[in-house]
């Protein structure tokens, strides 16, 4: 049910999910330097995002490791493929 994965092939996953989402939809491989800027934008609006869910959740300790995962990935998602 549960896993973990390290921070920085979470980061490489969601980096290339990103990637994988503006070719499906645009046809096209992203330079180098546009992937970048995607990229410092999506993290400047999830992060303050998931620092909210974090502190919220924090709180509540009923919440299941799956349920908390569900949201996040809930958030991400919805801000990486709109």
């Amino acid at each position: 049910d549960n896993f973990l994965i390290p921070a920085d092939i979470a980061l490489l996953a969601s980096q290339k999910m990103a990637d994988l989402a503006f070719e499906a939809d645009e046809g096209l491989r992203m330079p180098m330097s546009h992937k970048a800027a995607l990229v410092e934008k999506h993290r400047g609006v999830l992060i303050p995002r998931l620092q909210v869910i974090f502190n919220s959740q924090r709180e509540n300790k009923t919440l299941t490791n799956k349920q908390l995962a569900r949201q996040i990935i809930d958030v991400v998602c919805a801000e990486i493929f709109p």
